[in-house]
């Protein structure tokens, strides 16, 4: 019953994020409109201050990212690029520690997922682009990983103990975040075809707790391809 609960609100998330950029598409007729798909990797971490992490080093996490955009051109400089995304972000950490005759080793792996809907301004500069904007995004769910391994040197030998933990809960996350997101693309008016570089963080804490501002931070490379439609 649950998952039939979250997989409904999954879609009306998606489906109000995609109403919402063909509104944008529809209502933007006498300009040059193109859509297309994008697709590929969020490299991750989260800054901020928070207590659980606060005596490791939260390292970049490799994820993805895909969805669909709108290219708005109201010049050959200047267009506005909404656009809807799975995007997969999160954390690792890699921890080793030594006391005594113990050792412990500690790997968390947080993956947070969620719809994203960046609303950027384009400027072109020839086959370059600079692009920057607000960024909104809607949870959809969350799992954090943490292995525990302990190793024990004695009279007769090593001994270890390792186990793993799973956390899917999302009460203290909050259902929606917001952001912005700079980057810079390269295209040529002969492909469809073209490439951008993307940094996006969040403006706020994406958790509840009052003792916690935990924000997203995200580089992004993705390739977009143009689909064959123009109004």
């Amino acid at each position: 019953m649950t998952k039939n609960k979250n997989q409904l609100s999954y879609l009306k998330k998606f489906s109000a994020a995609l109403a919402f950029l063909l509104l944008i598409w529809t209502g933007a007729t006498a300009q040059s409109v193109k859509l297309g798909i994008k697709g590929g990797a969020n490299y991750g971490t989260i800054t901020g201050k928070i207590p659980a992490y606060q005596d490791y080093d939260l390292k970049r996490k490799l994820s993805f990212n895909a969805g669909i955009f709108t290219n708005i051109a109201f010049s050959q400089v200047v267009a506005v690029q909404p656009e809807v995304l799975y995007s997969s972000k999160g954390f690792r950490i890699d921890d080793k520690r030594s006391a005594g005759s113990t050792t412990t080793e500690r790997e968390i792996t947080g993956t947070v997922n969620y719809l994203d809907v960046p609303v950027l301004a384009q400027v072109s500069a020839g086959n370059i682009y600079f692009e920057a904007g607000p960024q909104f995004s809607f949870l959809l769910n969350q799992e954090t990983k943490d292995h525990q391994r302990i190793t024990q040197e004695g009279l007769l030998g090593k001994s270890t103990t390792e186990g793993t933990t799973y956390n899917k809960s999302t009460d203290n996350y909050k259902p929606t975040d917001y952001g912005y997101a700079v980057g810079i693309g390269f295209k040529s008016a002969d492909s469809p075809a073209s490439i951008n570089f993307r940094y996006t963080a969040g403006l706020s804490s994406f958790l509840k707790s009052d003792d916690v501002d935990a924000r997203h931070s995200v580089f992004q490379v993705s390739l977009n391809f143009l689909l064959p439609y123009k109004n």
